[in-house]
């Protein structure tokens, strides 16, 4: 992979992109995540959502994104219905939302980098409240796993924002190669996604469009840039 990623001013090469979810994808396979399971990822604009998105893929697991700003209540729901078997999330979220996670579901942790903490307003000690909870950064790197071999990418399973209920999930099944790739030009046709494309990514990655964005215009070795949240007045500033 080619797909660099830059964020707050740093870019990231393809090289170290692929090193990260390569070995993230052997992390999520040593917890038992397989074919057809769910990963849960409730994290802000980072990019970490981008490594464990084709992470998830890369073992033909499902990726299904969380909106940051839900509570406990909803989350439970997500989580069990979706039947998830692993739940990544920020850790300045965790408090709101603990007392919503099964406790068949591992949870790991991931620290805010400066920029998101400057950009929702949280200060350095926002980590205190993660204190014996295991960081996914930290669970990733620990052992030189062997690699794991890939498998038809898993899709994405997303959730309505339940305002007509609780929110809804969709279940797609596993697409085969030749719809990978119909859906695969259907975006370059859609969205203008070009190979080598500059792609900015404004928007929050709990939502759908946003992060079939992010994925693509990876997929397809363009320059990501992720915005840490929506600043119109930056934007035009």
């Amino acid at each position: 992979m080619k797909s660099t990623v830059q964020f707050d001013g740093v870019i990231e090469s393809g090289e170290v992109l692929f090193a990260r979810y390569m070995r993230g994808a052997s992390a999520l396979h040593e917890l038992g995540m397989r074919a057809g399971d769910v990963v849960a990822l409730m994290l802000h604009n980072e990019p970490v959502v981008l490594e464990l998105i084709l992470a998830t893929r890369w073992i033909g697991s499902r990726w299904c994104m969380i909106n940051t700003h839900l509570k406990s209540d909803e989350v439970s729901h997500i989580l069990s219905d979706s039947g998830a078997k692993v739940l990544i999330v920020h850790g300045d979220l965790l408090d709101r939302i603990r007392d919503g996670i099964p406790a068949s579901v591992p949870v790991f942790v991931v620290l805010p980098l400066q920029a998101t903490r400057e950009a929702h307003g949280l200060d350095d000690g926002c980590a205190q409240h993660t204190q014996g909870m295991p960081t996914w950064a930290s669970f990733r790197d620990s052992a030189e796993r062997p690699a794991v071999e890939q498998n038809a990418p898993g899709p994405p399973m997303i959730y309505t924002s339940g305002t007509t209920g609780r929110p809804k999930g969709i279940r797609r099944q596993t697409p085969s190669s030749e719809q990978v790739q119909r859906s695969m030009e259907a975006c370059r046709a859609v969205l203008g996604i070009e190979p080598g494309m500059r792609g900015l990514i404004s928007a929050p990655l709990y939502h759908g469009a946003p992060a079939i964005y992010l994925l693509q215009t990876a997929l397809h070795d363009g320059h990501v840039v992720i915005e840490r949240r929506f600043d119109a007045h930056a934007r035009c500033s």
